[in-house]
């Protein structure tokens, strides 16, 4: 068990540290392939596939064989990744939020994501980095708001649930953590993410 006796500050990633858009995805895939967008968003975003693949059970290139496939156009792997991740746009004031605790606070991500976008934005957006324990839906093999994520993390950290505060900006994840014990925030845009750290304890 981890001796720190501050909490782990776990973020969500999307809309909570990058916003993101998959119809922005739908236009880059148009553009590529016109017409092609939706089905593609549709294969990603809405069926068993694309859970499959945020769970880990495909690579990135057998998913994009398996949509092109589906859809039934071609896209070389190259245009399809960049295509399919030109759609974040970095939260400029929640990244700098994670720079500043993640020098005095253990810090943790946990987002639903696949390997295509996680190699991405670990590249493109270098803050994330901060964190001490990156960790993704395909990585450990199920998506949240599945209980065992939340116990396959504090299992991987070496923090309990109890010392956990967690930010979210989707209600059903939120509650799924609270049930466990978990000090979770939605954000909802609204009120301003530190201030809504600060009310729970965090020195921001």
């Amino acid at each position: 068990m981890n001796k720190e006796k501050k909490p782990l500050i776990v973020f969500d990633i999307g809309n909570v540290l990058l916003r993101f858009s998959p119809a922005r995805a739908k236009r880059n895939f148009d553009r590529l392939v016109p017409g092609a967008g939706g089905k593609l968003i549709r294969l990603i975003w809405k069926t068993r596939l694309g859970l499959d693949f945020e769970r880990g059970r495909l690579s990135g290139a057998a998913f994009h064989r398996e949509c092109l496939r589906r859809a039934g156009v071609r896209m070389s792997y190259q245009d399809f990744r960049r295509a399919f991740c030109g759609i974040f746009t970095p939260m400029r004031a929640h990244l700098s939020l994670l720079r500043r605790l993640a020098r005095r606070y253990p810090t943790a991500l946990l987002s639903n994501t696949n390997p295509i976008h996680w190699a991405h934005i670990c590249r493109a957006f270098p803050d994330l980095g901060r964190a001490r324990y990156p960790m993704a839906s395909h990585l450990l093999k199920e998506m949240k708001p599945a209980p065992v994520v939340y116990r396959r993390l504090a299992r991987r950290t070496g923090f309990p649930l109890t010392k956990m505060v967690y930010i979210d900006d989707h209600p059903a994840f939120v509650a799924a953590a609270r049930r466990l014990g978990v000090r979770a925030l939605c954000f909802d845009g609204k009120t301003p993410l530190r201030q809504m750290l600060a009310r729970a304890g965090i020195d921001v």
